[in-house]
């Protein structure tokens, strides 16, 4: 478990409420345009548990088999993106704390909601979370 010392600085940098964001964007030059690739949320449940949220908003064909190999897509790549968080995370708390944070996945939950959907358009929207939850060492 934690001290509450530790927990302060944890919570510091997983703070995405004010002053910075939990949407990534894509970099063009010096500019930075806020068009959402995916959304990070991470939070302390519990005295030992840390969630992670991961959103992504994807559009796809109207074929089922399209979006079975989306979503098998979107797995993989939320899965390097959370592990790139996590890495992330363990370098700052180092720095900010003098000691290693150490976390155990303990399980993840995958879902998919259809947004928009339509018979006479091939386009459809759709959200994909996953949400992965790790024990405080």
């Amino acid at each position: 478990m934690l001290s509450t010392r530790n927990i302060n600085v944890l919570g510091d940098l997983i703070n995405t409420t004010w002053g910075s964001s939990s949407i990534t964007g894509r970099r063009s030059g010096t500019k930075m345009y806020k068009l959402p690739q995916y959304s990070i949320k991470i939070d302390i449940v519990d005295d030992e548990t840390l969630r992670i949220k991961y959103t992504d908003i994807i559009t796809y064909a109207s074929v089922d088999v399209e979006l079975k190999q989306l979503l098998a897509l979107q797995d993989d790549k939320s899965a390097k993106v959370i592990d790139k968080v996590i890495g992330d995370l363990k370098s700052k708390y180092k720095d900010q704390a003098g000691e290693s944070l150490r976390l155990k996945k303990r399980r993840s939950e995958d879902s998919f909601e259809m947004m928009s959907r339509s018979y006479h358009a091939p386009k459809n929207t759709g959200a994909f979370r996953k949400i992965v939850y790790f024990d405080l060492a």
